[in-house]
């Protein structure tokens, strides 16, 4: 599926799939989303809230505009 938006998950917890299998489980302060839209191509995993999540998203223009800082910024949350 097309790519859209960039996601930090600020609460809650998440699973990461990639071809069916559990690869990876985010806790708040970790980001996903990112490789589709810097990469322009399909999203390569799927993600599926654990518990309930609240995120923050950016969409692609606001995420090419603010460039790789938004990812470092990402990390310190």
């Amino acid at each position: 599926e097309p790519a859209d938006r960039f996601y930090v998950l600020l609460e809650g917890l998440a699973a990461v799939y990639s071809r069916g299998r559990l690869v990876r489980t985010l806790a708040p302060g970790d980001h996903f989303g990112e490789i589709a839209l810097l990469h322009d191509t399909l999203r390569t995993a799927t993600v599926r809230g654990l518990t309930d999540v609240r995120l923050f998203s950016l969409d692609s223009k606001a995420l090419h505009r603010a460039g790789p800082s938004v990812l470092t910024a990402a990390q310190l949350v």
